[in-house]
């Protein structure tokens, strides 16, 4: 029968990856701005457009500390004593920049109708996710130089209409079982479109008996 005993110490691996935080990790920071003007329009609608914006900064990041350097056949890291050494960091940027327009006529007559449109564009250096989850890369490219970086967020969603009605049915009429079963409802739609179309139309009635029912167009 054997006997010994478990070892005590271990032997390092210096090629074995690195994750780290580093002590002066802190929260980022978002601003955000805008300015708008509204003026109210014939027929009871009221206009607004305005500028809408936002600058990230101090964003959460994975950035590689030593890095590959050389060729495809020749890649050593700068430190080749070390291996990967993942830092999460406070080095992502991120900015947004929009132009957003409404129309809007309140509830009069039975009737309510809002359209809404938003052109925008969203400009970060790197995936700033903690967990990537859009198929893009937490880590940047070149850790020496950001920029290379720099271009369109995953999420960019440049054009964005929204319309949205509501329309008081009439009601056949005021007494008794027939208005009772075919009296107070109302229909409401909503069109959505930012890349493909989204239709939701719903049916309500007064008492809270409630139909709906939504169609997915899919633009080329």
């Amino acid at each position: 029968m054997r006997t010994g005993s478990l070892p005590t110490t271990g032997t390092p691996d210096p090629f074995a990856t690195i994750n780290t935080i580093p002590t002066n990790l802190v929260n980022p920071q978002t601003y955000v701005y805008n300015f708008g003007i509204q003026r109210e329009l014939p027929f009871k609608f009221i206009g607004d457009v305005a500028y809408v914006g936002s600058r990230g900064t101090r964003l959460f990041v994975n950035e590689q500390l030593n890095p590959g350097i050389g060729g495809f056949d020749t890649l050593t890291r700068q430190f080749p004593n070390r291996g990967s050494v993942v830092a999460r960091t406070n080095g992502g940027d991120s900015t947004y920049n929009s132009l957003q327009a409404r129309l809007d006529r309140g509830f009069s007559s039975g009737v309510l109708l809002r359209f809404a449109y938003t052109y925008s564009k969203a400009i970060d250096d790197v995936n700033s996710e903690v967990f990537v989850t859009t198929g893009g890369s937490s880590v940047g490219s070149d850790p020496n130089d950001r920029r290379k970086d720099r271009s369109v967020a995953s999420f960019d969603v440049p054009h964005r209409f929204v319309a949205t009605f509501i329309y008081d049915l009439p009601s056949l009429g005021t007494s008794g079982f027939v208005h009772n079963v075919f009296g107070g409802y109302s229909i409401a739609g909503t069109y959505r479109q930012s890349g493909k179309g989204h239709y939701v139309i719903d049916v309500v009635r007064e008492d809270g008996l409630h139909f709906q029912m939504g169609l997915i167009v899919r633009m080329s």
